[in-house]
C-alpha cells in the first residue's frame, strides 16, 4: 500500500550528544491470523493514535478498520467501514490537523474521502465527483481542498475537490497535442507543485506546474532542462522567499536510475532557471563506501578510462530525495536515500513428452537500502559541504519508500529510521557528526519470549519527544500452549526517547 506522511514541526529533542534509550513505552498487536492486513497508523498529536487495515473483500465491498487510541495506547473507538464496489483505494494523506484516506471510482469518476481530525475519536465522510475515466496518481490536502493528480494514456489532469460542498474542477496539464506522463505532486507552502513530463513534436519536456489551493494554474510552467541527453526523474521544489523557487532535480541516463541530481533558482516567477548547477554522484566524498571492495575497484578503473577520454562517469542508481529544507545560517539541505533492486534465483522442473527438465528464473526480491546522503547548499546552489551514512537495512521492501524522519533545529539537521528492531539516529552541523549514531531495542527478548524475525519496521514522529514504532514481528513464548508458541503479528509500539 502507498503511503505519504507529512511531518510537520517534527522535533527529536536529542539536544546533546547522547544514547537513544527507551522510558515509558507500551505496545498493542495484532494477530496476522486474522483477516486483517495492510495496517498503518496516523498520529494524532497529544489526541491519540489511529490504526487503520482492510479487510477482505466480501461481497465486493472492502471494510476499513479504524481504531483510535490515547497516548497510553488505551481504545478509545472504533469503526469498520465497507467500501463498495468497484471503488479502489487511493491513497492516504496527513496535513497539519487531520489526515485523509481517499478512494476513487474511475469509470464514473466519484471519490469517497474519510476525514479523521486530530481533537476527534470519529471520521467524517466526503463524496462527490472527480474527472472520470483516468487513472489516480497522488494527492495533497491543505485547508479544505483536495488537489489529485490523474493520467490516462493520452492526458494528465489536476483536480481539485473542495472538502466542504464536494464539489470539483480540473484542468489539462498540457493541451499542445503532446503525450504526458503525470510523476509527482507534492505541497510546497500555499501551493501544489506537479511534476509532469510532455512530448512535444517528438522533443520531451520537463515541466512543473504551479497550482493554487484554489485550483488554478499559477504563471507559467517552470522548465526543468537535464544534463545533456540525460533523463529527469524527480524533482522536488521548496519556496526561498516571495516568488523564488529552489529546485532540486535527479537525473540520469535512463529513465529509470539516476547519477547525480541538479539545483537551480527561478526568479520572481520566470519559467526559466537563473542558473543549475550539476552534481555527479562521484563527486561526493565517500559516496562509494558503502559498495563492496570489488565493485569499487572496478569503479575506480572505469574513472579513470573516462577522464582519460575527456568524458565524466556516472554511477547509476535508485534514489529518493526528501524536500528541500532551509537552515538557520539560511542555506539549504538535501536528504536523499540510496537503494538497489535485488533479485533471486529459482529453480522450476519441466516435463515433456515424458522427460523432466529443471530451468532457473530471476525473481524480484525487493530494495536493499544502503545510505544515505545530507548535503548543503547556498542560494546560488553551490554545494557548501556533504555527508554520507550508512543505513544498510535488514529489510527489503518491495515498494521503495522513505525510511529516513527528519527535522531541523537551528542549523543542526536530525535524522532518524527504524531498521528491524532498532531506533537508529544521527545529527550534522555544518557537515560534521555532532551526535553519535545509537541505537533502541524494539520488542527486547525475555526469558520466556524470543523476537525470531521483523520486517517492514517503521518509526513516525508522534508528539514530544514520543515516536509510534510498527512493522511485522514473529515471536517464540516457550511457554505458550503447544501449537501457539509462534505468532506472527503487526505490532504498533509507542517509544518515548530521552536524553542520557
Amino acid at each position: 500500500m502507498k503511503g505519504k506522511y507529512l511531518l510537520v514541526l517534527l522535533m527529536f529533542l536529542i539536544t546533546s550528544v547522547s544514547n537513544v534509550s527507551a522510558q515509558d513505552e507500551s505496545r498493542v498487536e495484532f494477530d496476522l491470523e486474522e483477516d486483517y492486513d495492510d495496517f498503518f497508523v496516523v498520529p494524532l498529536d497529544k489526541n491519540g493514535v489511529l490504526l487503520a487495515s482492510f479487510g477482505p473483500k466480501e461481497d465486493g465491498k472492502i471494510p476499513l478498520k479504524l481504531i483510535w487510541y490515547s497516548t497510553e495506547m488505551e481504545k478509545l473507538n472504533e469503526e469498520i467501514k465497507q467500501i463498495p464496489k468497484k471503488y479502489e483505494f487511493a491513497g492516504r494523506y496527513t496535513g497539519l490537523d487531520a489526515s485523509y484516506i481517499l478512494f476513487y471510482e474511475y469509470k464514473e469518476g466519484k471519490f469517497i474521502c474519510y476525514k479523521m481530525a486530530f481533537d476527534k475519536t470519529e471520521s467524517e465522510e466526503i463524496t462527490g465527483p472527480m474527472a472520470e475515466d483516468m487513472y489516480f496518481k497522488d494527492y495533497v490536502v491543505s485547508g479544505n481542498k483536495l488537489i489529485s493528480l490523474l493520467y490516462d494514456k493520452k492526458k494528465a489532469i489536476v483536480s481539485t475537490v473542495n472538502l466542504d460542498d464536494g464539489s470539483e474542477t480540473h484542468f489539462d496539464l498540457h493541451t499542445d497535442n503532446s503525450k504526458v506522463e503525470a510523476r509527482s505532486i507534492e505541497l510546497v507552502g500555499n501551493e501544489a507543485h506537479v511534476f509532469y513530463v510532455a512530448k512535444v513534436e517528438k522533443v520531451y519536456k520537463n515541466l512543473i506546474v504551479r497550482v493554487s489551493l484554489d485550483g488554478e494554474r499559477i504563471g507559467k510552467d517552470i522548465l526543468i532542462i537535464g544534463k545533456g541527453e540525460d533523463y529527469v526523474l524527480s524533482t522536488t521544489t521548496t519556496i526561498l522567499d516571495n516568488n523564488n523557487y529552489y529546485v532540486a532535480a535527479a537525473y540520469g541516463n535512463n529513465d529509470y536510475t539516476a547519477s547525480g541530481f541538479q539545483i537551480s533558482l527561478y526568479n520572481d516567477g520566470s519559467n526559466k532557471a537563473a542558473f543549475t548547477n550539476y552534481y555527479n554522484f562521484l563527486d561526493f566524498e565517500h559516496f562509494t563506501d558503502y559498495l563492496s571492495e570489488r565493485t569499487k575497484a572496478k569503479i575506480e578503473k572505469k574513472q579513470d578510462k573516462a577522464e582519460k577520454k575527456g568524458k565524466e562517469l556516472e554511477l547509476n542508481y535508485l534514489m529518493k530525495m526528501h524536500q528541500i529544507k532551509k537552515l538557520a545560517d539560511g542555506s539549504n539541505v538535501l536528504i536523499a536515500e540510496f537503494y538497489y533492486a535485488t533479485y533471486r534465483t529459482e529453480y522450476y522442473t519441466t516435463t515433456v513428452n515424458g522427460r523432466t527438465s529443471t530451468s532457473t528464473r530471476q525473481v524480484f526480491d525487493g530494495y536493499q537500502y544502503t545510505h544515505a546522503l545530507v548535503a548543503a547548499f547556498d542560494a546560488e546552489g553551490k554545494k557548501l559541504w556533504d555527508n554520507i551514512f550508512e543505513m544498510y537495512l535488514s529489510q527489503k521492501p518491495y515498494y521503495a519508500r522513505k525510511f529516513i524522519r527528519t527535522s531541523i533545529e537551528g542549523n543542526t539537521i536530525n535524522c532518524l529510521f527504524a531498521n528491524l528492531n532498532t531506533i537508529k539516529s544521527i545529527s550534522f552541523e555544518n557537515g560534521a557528526v555532532v551526535k553519535e549514531r545509537s541505537t533502541e531495542k524494539i520488542k527486547e527478548n525475555t526469558e520466556t519470549e524470543k523476537l525470531k524475525s521483523a520486517s517492514g519496521t517503521d518509526a513516525t514522529y508522534w508528539y514530544d519527544n514520543n515516536f509510534v514504532i510498527t512493522g511485522y514481528q514473529t515471536i517464540v513464548d516457550k511457554e505458550a500452549e503447544k501449537g501457539k508458541r509462534k505468532r506472527r503479528v503487526f505490532f504498533m509500539e509507542k517509544v518515548g526517547l530521552k536524553n542520557e
